[in-house]
């Protein structure tokens, strides 16, 4: 198979079948680095991660020109171009598939989200309030307490907005954080949430879905669109998003990998 390379944000929209992933998740204006299956619907590209570095994401329209496109060499050179081991994320399908091409080490299983329409009105909302820098340590321990698998890193960088609910304090003093969650721009320039967090003794009163709902409105008045990412066994958290307009595009896996040793 003749893998093709490709290097701009129209030819991964072509190559992918115009995937969601692809539209909302990489600059129009940007160079891209990646590969295609040479008859369409899959594509490997470099995503950048502010977290996490650089990822190799493979996607699009086609399960079996993805299993193909994994196949190859040329995705291994692309993989492995800076160091001995790389980050790749592949649809959930095709661990099975990763398992046998690389050594697998740590990583996750988590759904990519995107939304285009305005959620709607959270009973809870009026209670969310802007939360600014001053906010930053409390919400850093927030998240080490009660979510400590999020990527989100409080006011790490400069755009985000945190947003959250604040219990009453005593005597004029700042109440404790119920829920907390924020919003920054993606490698794409569009919204994408993250953090989204709730006191486990706050939980079933609707803040989750307030919180996620005042930071999704703005992106797709501004934007049209606002993503997110949720690990795949938070089956809760994806009803909510779910009922506030977020659609599941991919089923991702995400390892760690190296490759194996050649054998004879």
């Amino acid at each position: 198979m003749r893998v093709l390379r490709i290097g701009t944000y129209a030819e991964a929209m072509a190559a992918s079948g115009a995937h969601p992933f692809v539209r909302y998740e990489f600059a129009p204006d940007a160079p891209l680095e990646g590969l295609a299956h040479p008859g369409g619907g899959a594509v490997a590209l470099v995503r950048h991660s502010a977290k996490r570095g650089a990822v190799i994401s493979l996607i699009g329209r086609r399960l079996d020109a993805q299993a193909q496109l994994l196949a190859q060499p040329e995705l291994a050179d692309l993989l492995f171009a800076e160091a001995r081991a790389g980050l790749i994320s592949v649809p959930a399908p095709l661990l099975d598939d990763l398992r046998e091409r690389f050594r697998l080490g740590p990583g996750g299983d988590w759904e990519w989200m995107v939304t285009t329409v305005n959620p709607p009105l959270s009973s809870a909302e009026g209670r969310v309030l802007e939360l600014g820098p001053e906010w930053a340590e409390r919400l850093i321990a927030f998240l080490a307490q009660h979510n400590p698998r999020t990527d989100a890193e409080p006011f790490a960088r400069a755009g985000q907005r945190w947003v959250g609910v604040v219990d009453d304090g005593v005597a004029g003093a700042v109440g404790e954080l119920a829920a907390c969650g924020s919003a920054e721009p993606n490698q794409g320039g569009i919204l994408a949430l993250a953090g989204i967090t709730v006191r486990p003794d706050r939980r079933g009163e609707g803040l989750g879905a307030a919180v996620t709902a005042a930071l999704t409105r703005p992106g797709v008045r501004a934007d049209g669109a606002v993503t997110l990412g949720m690990y795949a066994d938070n089956d809760s958290a994806r009803r909510i998003y779910h009922a506030l307009g977020y659609r599941t595009e991919v089923a991702f896996a995400s390892r760690v990998v190296t490759a194996r040793e050649r054998r004879g």
